[in-house]
Order: C-alpha cells, then structure tokens, then sequence
C-alpha cells in the first residue's frame, strides 16, 4: 500500500507542477520527468520527443507559450503495477496563451506513464492531444 500512496503523491506532484505550467513555469515539471534516454513526450502542441536533451529544451519551449490561467483534471483510468503506472484523464483549462489576448479553453486527453526509478515515481511518458469529437476517416489520411 505504501507504494501506491508514493505514487498518489507523484501523481499529486505532476498535477500541481502542470498548473505552474500554465503559469509559463517548467521547473516543477521538468523536477518529476525522468531523465533517461527512453522518456519520451507526444506533446499538446504536436511533435514527439525522446530522451533529456529533447525534453528538457520542449518543456520551456512549452511553458513559455503559457502566460497563466488554471487547469482541472478529471481522471478516467488508472493502472499500476510495482514499478509502472499509467494514468488517463483531461485536462480543462483556462489559459492566456502568448499573444492571444483573451483567456481561451484549452481541453486535452492525456495519458501519463509512470516509473519508479532510484529516487521514486517519475513521468516516463506523456501523451497529449486536443479533445475533440471523434472525427470522420478522412481525418487521419496523412497529407
């Protein structure tokens, strides 16, 4: 039981850290990502990444696209084992966006991959994309 409280404050930790995040701040983020070479990130703004040197530089790139606003989270599933943890929820937010004046919503589905590594639970893996209804064929043709 012990290990799944560890992980309910990592999970704690990385939802925290994402509402500074929307603040435009990546320090408490970046501080429960692990740094090894198979993290890796499908970003809200697209792309992937693998590895810390990709990561580290996205997460500010990211963040500093943020100039405030909150964020809910409503989970939808959760799985553990000893060592891995997956969670899926949404994201609802109120941002201010770099050079967008208003506060805008901002929904996304996530995915979370956790690890526990030497110095407890990190983020492994994020995946993120813009909730919308489900779309027709033709939407996911590569052009």
């Amino acid at each position: 039981m012990n290990e799944n409280r560890t992980l309910e404050q990592a999970i704690q930790t990385v939802q925290a850290a994402i509402g500074e995040f929307v603040q435009g701040k990546a320090a408490a983020w970046k501080a429960m990502c692990s740094r090894r070479d198979d993290a890796a990130l499908f970003g809200g703004w697209g792309g992937w990444e693998l590895g810390w040197e990709q990561l580290g530089p996205r997460y500010d790139w990211a963040a500093a696209r943020f100039a405030g606003g909150d964020v809910t989270f409503e989970e939808i599933a959760r799985y553990v084992s000893d060592d891995l943890a997956c969670t899926v929820h949404l994201e609802r937010m109120r941002a201010r966006l770099v050079g967008v004046e208003e506060e805008v919503p901002v929904h996304l589905r996530v995915s979370h991959i956790y690890r526990r590594e030497d110095d407890g639970w990190k983020l492994v893996h994020r995946h993120a994309d813009q909730l919308v209804p489900i779309q027709p064929t033709e939407s996911v043709i590569a052009s």
